[in-house]
């Protein structure tokens, strides 16, 4: 079934999918990291992890939040590129596009844990709780990517309003005809 849905999308769709998939199980997985040792802790009164394991999980974890942040806005510009280049881009190699919107979802992300980390090793280390309970991030640095992230999406919003407009002005032209099933997915292909 999988092999018969990603036959049908375009090659910079199934990077985006693949890319999203890989973050939906790296976050599945950070959330297990961290609550593990919380549910023996709670269970058996015990510490089984310790302060890096955790500020390891966590990081991970709002690694693939921050990729998750993003989504809308490379699938947008993709889309958008599709439908600006309506006529070749199913003829002409545009996969690069993908990874370069990939690459760059990723790369935000990682920037996102960065700049975190350094904001905190400003902050005192004297923690009353559990490893996996302590939150390793700051609100200063985290706010801050919230409203970039935030921006980015209103910019991927005002796109996707010139896509439709672009599109429907398109079709509407008498002069336009489609000339094949792939320039009619590129232009309605939201």
């Amino acid at each position: 079934m999988a092999k018969l849905f990603l036959g049908h999308l375009f090659q910079n769709l199934r990077i985006l999918l693949v890319s999203n998939c890989v973050a939906d199980a790296v976050y599945a997985v950070s959330r297990y990291m961290i609550l593990i040792p919380l549910l023996v802790a709670y269970l058996f009164n015990t510490e089984i992890s310790n302060i890096s394991y955790c500020w390891f999980s966590k990081s991970l974890h709002h690694w693939v939040q921050a990729v998750h942040g993003l989504t809308f806005f490379v699938v947008v510009m993709e889309r958008s590129l599709a439908s600006f280049l309506y006529r070749t881009y199913e003829s002409e190699s545009y996969y690069q596009s993908g990874f370069i919107l990939t690459g760059f979802q990723w790369s935000y992300a990682l920037l996102v844990v960065v700049v975190n980390q350094v904001d905190l090793m400003g902050t005192p280390r004297v923690y009353p709780r559990l490893p996996c309970q302590i939150e390793y991030s700051t609100g200063r640095a985290i706010a801050g990517f919230v409203v970039a992230g935030f921006s980015l999406n209103i910019v991927a919003v005002l796109t996707f309003r010139k896509m439709v407009k672009f599109n429907r002005t398109l079709f509407r032209q008498r002069s336009f005809k489609l000339t094949s099933l792939t320039e009619i997915y590129q232009v309605w292909g939201l």
